[in-house]
């Protein structure tokens, strides 16, 4: 969660004041928050626990996703962030560094 806060924190600081930017702001701000409120209330690592996290995990990172991508055309710029929000709440839960870094 910490560096999706983090690449929160580098979207806010190159936004600029147009409405759209600032309802993208809004939108994955409250994302991010209801996430990591929902994410505290797992205390077990039961297998269902562990797959209800998985699924937490899909609904913010698609939720994210839409924040930020809005209106664009097509699937892909939807799929592309989606899939980056998912590798960096991975790297982020096993402490791993990714090869390009």
């Amino acid at each position: 969660m910490r560096s999706l806060a983090i690449i929160l924190g580098a979207i806010l600081l190159s936004i600029g004041p147009a409405n759209a930017d600032d309802a993208k702001t809004v939108c994955a701000t409250a994302a991010l928050n209801d996430y990591i409120k929902a994410s505290l209330t797992f205390n077990s690592m039961t297998i269902e626990s562990y797959v209800a996290k998985r699924r937490l995990e899909e609904q913010y990172c698609l939720r994210f996703a839409q924040c930020i991508i809005g209106s664009l055309p097509g699937q892909m710029p939807l799929v592309a962030m989606f899939s980056k929000c998912l590798k960096e709440e991975a790297m982020e839960k096993y402490n791993a560094v990714s090869k390009d870094d």
